[in-house]
């Protein structure tokens, strides 16, 4: 299972935000928790984990592989939508759609072999 590492600080009004977004997709979508674990990481309270990562502003997010190897990071306050198709494109295609919000477009199900013939009109 993958890991979301969630970087927060209580002071900090961005990180509540973010809170709640990620507390509402851990909550009602089951393909995020089929596929990664949380963890909360204070910043304030665990400075010793945050500084060999290079963490240098909350909120911050590291996804991390079964090995506890980074695949992605980003800083700063995601939509909730924008963090589902993030989390999506570091799961195998056949599991993104457990993955969508109802509705979404399947943006990040695009082949990647795909290529835009930048010569045409």
């Amino acid at each position: 299972m993958k890991k979301l590492l969630y970087f927060t600080a209580d002071w900090c009004d961005p990180c509540r935000m973010s809170s709640a977004i990620i507390s509402d997709i851990f909550d009602t979508n089951d393909g995020v928790k089929n596929h990664y674990s949380l963890e909360r990481i204070n910043i304030d309270q665990e400075p010793d984990r945050v500084a060999p990562l290079g963490i240098r502003g909350v909120p911050a997010f590291i996804v991390l592989d079964e090995n506890g190897q980074e695949i992605s990071r980003r800083v700063g306050v995601i939509p909730k939508q924008k963090m589902i198709e993030w989390l999506s494109n570091d799961v195998p295609s056949k599991f993104r759609l457990a993955l969508k919000a109802p509705g979404a477009m399947l943006t990040s199900a695009i082949s990647p072999k795909c290529k835009i013939d930048k010569n045409s009109t």
